[in-house]
């Protein structure tokens, strides 16, 4: 699975500035390898929200159960599809 360019900076721009050279892959776990915590999470969504041109207030529940990049790409692909 290839990751969207737009879904790896919007992750890029939420990950705190001590993991920002972390390599990104589709089995990376948001929290536990990138450091994406709850805060982190929210301007994660702000930034999807952006870059994708489109809402995700509906889609809250799916959005928090996702832990791995590759959960993350299927939802963004499922809401913008």
């Amino acid at each position: 699975m290839k990751i969207n360019p737009l879904l790896v900076s919007s992750i890029q721009s939420a990950m705190p500035k001590p993991m920002a050279d972390t390599p990104i892959s589709v089995e990376s776990h948001l929290l536990h390898d990138l450091g994406i915590d709850s805060l982190s999470m929210m301007n994660l969504t702000l930034a999807l929200e952006t870059n994708f041109g489109v809402s995700l207030t509906t889609h809250i529940e799916a959005l928090a159960k996702c832990q791995t990049v590759a959960a993350l790409s299927t939802l963004i692909d499922n809401v913008t599809t």
